[in-house]
């Protein structure tokens, strides 16, 4: 590389959104509406991606199953926008659904691991508000943050022919998204808007995969107050309870997982609530990409805590219950069962 050396990603400005279907049929959704085209089969393919289409053209067995529900996915480290681009037509594919993702452009993978390690101390152990002490975080990354937090906002208050809004918002991270998530959702509960607190008490859900935070709390949360009764001292302080329902997932080898939710220093009080972290075990899924690493397989993860003699826990996930189209509604009765 020399200093003239660009990027697919530097020519689109850093608050990028696009809108992925599971046809593969992708959009520019923001900075500037684009046209639908097709997804590239490789990052050095340029034709494909020419936007040539008011609409795109789809098979009925290829389009989306379910509108009633708005999906948004926030990539990791050292991402290029080609890849989020993969990343969101894989989840789009596998639930039936269009997938906004929120680039959260990579500053190279020595800057992006520095960002995810930041929130720690030479021993490893850390809290998640040392990540502003210790370090100047990246300009695309506090650009992300500030743009997920818009884009939840106005789903958050979307109405609809009903006034009813969306029935579900299901937010997914992956990785370093998974901090730029995180700081998004302190905002939004600080700034104590009912609106905004009703609805995400009430529609919004939250899953993250290979989340490297060493907590799931609020890192001011004596200036919160609780928004109904359900929430005690306890509950305040930890993320989850500002929302309807959340979910971790990990490898059990992924090393950037180890930093965070599945870390050996992690605290009973770090806000990862036990029942809900899920881990694969499994010999074929070791790694961290999201893409090729990160299986949506129910039958793939198990409980945190459970041993290798207990029965496959996954079942019990509200994400993975949504294959094919399946509702957040229909899989939150599954999980109860």
């Amino acid at each position: 590389m020399t200093e003239t050396t660009t990027l697919k990603s530097d020519v689109h400005e850093l608050e990028t959104v696009l809108e992925v279907r599971p046809s593969g049929w992708q959009r520019v959704a923001h900075p500037k509406i684009g046209q639908w085209a097709r997804l590239p089969t490789s990052p050095t393919v340029e034709a494909e991606f020419t936007p040539t289409k008011d609409s795109p053209e789809e098979k009925e067995d290829e389009k989306p199953k379910v509108k009633t529900e708005k999906w948004f996915f926030v990539n990791g480290v050292a991402t290029e926008l080609y890849w989020l681009r993969l990343a969101c037509k894989k989840l789009a594919k596998w639930s039936s659904r269009e997938i906004t993702g929120v680039y959260n452009r990579g500053d190279g993978i020595l800057w992006d691991l520095i960002e995810c390690a930041g929130e720690r101390d030479a021993t490893g152990i850390g809290h998640a508000a040392s990540q502003r002490e210790l370090i100047e975080r990246t300009e695309s990354s506090m650009r992300a943050q500030k743009l997920l937090k818009k884009q939840l906002e106005t789903a958050l208050l979307a109405p609809t022919k009903d006034g009813k809004g969306f029935a579900h918002i299901v937010m997914i991270a992956h990785s370093q998204g998974c901090l730029v998530l995180r700081l998004a959702l302190e905002e939004l509960v600080a700034e104590d808007c009912p609106g905004i607190r009703k609805s995400m008490l009430q529609r919004l859900c939250v899953f993250t995969f290979g989340n490297p935070s060493v907590d799931w709390k609020l890192d001011e949360p004596d200036s919160i107050s609780p928004f109904n009764q359900d929430q005690g001292e306890k509950g305040v302080r930890h993320l989850s309870s500002h929302v309807l329902h959340t979910e971790h997932f990990a490898n059990k080898l992924d090393f950037v997982a180890k930093l965070g939710v599945i870390s050996e220093h992690k605290q009973e009080s770090s806000g990862y609530e036990q029942n809900c972290v899920f881990v694969n075990k499994e010999s074929d899924w070791i790694g961290h990409l999201f893409g090729t690493q990160y299986s949506l397989d129910k039958q793939h993860y198990k409980d945190e805590k459970a041993v290798d003699s207990d029965p496959m826990t996954g079942d019990k996930s509200w994400l993975l219950n949504c294959g094919g189209g399946g509702l957040i509604a229909d899989a939150r009765t599954k999980a109860r069962v």
